[in-house]
């Protein structure tokens, strides 16, 4: 049986589509695939300080391997980041 978005749907992926659209300045949905929406190196590297910041912790790697957002979102983990 194949997931669906409203499965995925988590805080981590809130988190996630709001950081990417305060990157990439744009809206982001579960659906949207990080380079198809203008993400280049830099901006990849900027969302995982942001992410980073809201305690998730997202490997490059994955933002460019993933189909979408909701993929990646499956991909994040969960850090103790001092502030």
């Amino acid at each position: 049986m194949q997931q669906s978005y409203s499965d995925i749907d988590s805080p981590a992926l809130t988190t996630l589509l709001q950081c990417a659209a305060e990157v990439l300045r744009s809206s982001v949905a579960p659906t949207d695939h990080f380079l198809e929406l203008g993400g280049d190196s830099l901006s990849a590297l900027r969302l995982v300080a942001l992410m980073s910041h809201h305690g998730l912790k997202l490997d490059v790697d994955d933002l460019f391997e993933q189909e979408d957002m909701a993929s990646l979102s499956l991909c994040l983990t969960v850090t103790t980041a001092e502030r």
